[in-house]
């Protein structure tokens, strides 16, 4: 609450956010339990970063890339807007330029960069004032799919690497469907809502997943 009080002080200066979060130690200096993995250190840094991602991408259509923000006086009519489309350019910059793992980045980028996956070229637009409701919650549910991708993607890594040490017994590097369920996120118990009749994902839940999970007292 603190922070969205003086979010415009907080946005003028790195120096002026961190006097606010020095108010507020944190209660803990620990991964938080959903990002606590059985193997120890391989999942802790990667989940809290995807988890700030979709608080980002979530945060980013809820304010209208800053516009909701503007109106209301939250912040000053300078304040740089961001259209859905240059929300994802700029996760996409910082992969490139600051994410320390290089196969990560290298495969981020390249799908990124890829206008064919997840249809980002023709579903994230540029406008922001004439941007529509549903325009905005394209890019929180466009995040969400990359997420789902790159989970399913290092399933199949750590199934072609067993095959080849031989560790689990398996002759095939094929992942089953069963597999792959597993990884992606939510599942049907957490959202059984978020399914169709199907089995395909009714996106219109996911976002109200999305929203409730990362932005709880939203008004979207």
């Amino acid at each position: 609450d603190n922070l969205r009080r003086r979010l415009w002080y907080v946005s003028q200066s790195a120096d002026n956010l961190t006097r606010v979060l020095s108010e507020h130690p944190l209660p803990r200096r620990t991964w938080s339990r959903s990002c606590v993995s059985r193997t120890k250190g391989t999942m802790g840094f990667s989940c809290g970063f995807w988890k700030l991602l979709h608080v980002t991408t979530v945060g980013v259509a809820e304010q209208r890339g800053g516009l909701s923000l503007v109106e209301t006086g939250m912040v000053g009519p300078q304040t740089k807007l961001f259209s859905p489309i240059d929300a994802a350019d700029t996760i996409r910059d910082y992969m490139e330029n600051f994410f320390n793992c290089g196969t990560c980045r290298k495969y981020f980028v390249e799908n990124y960069n890829n206008c064919e996956n997840n249809r980002r070229c023709d579903r994230l637009t540029q406008e922001i004032e004439e941007a529509s409701i549903a325009d905005w919650k394209e890019l929180p549910v466009w995040l969400w799919e990359t997420h789902n991708e790159v989970s399913v993607r290092l399933l199949k890594e750590a199934k072609q690497r067993a095959k080849r040490l031989g560790s689990d017994g398996t002759t095939v590097d094929r992942i089953l469907f069963s597999e792959e369920i597993a990884v992606v996120w939510p599942n049907i118990e957490t959202c059984f809502l978020c399914f169709n009749d199907d089995g395909t994902w009714d996106e219109a839940e996911v976002f109200k997943y999305l929203e409730s999970t990362y932005w709880p007292d939203s008004d979207l």
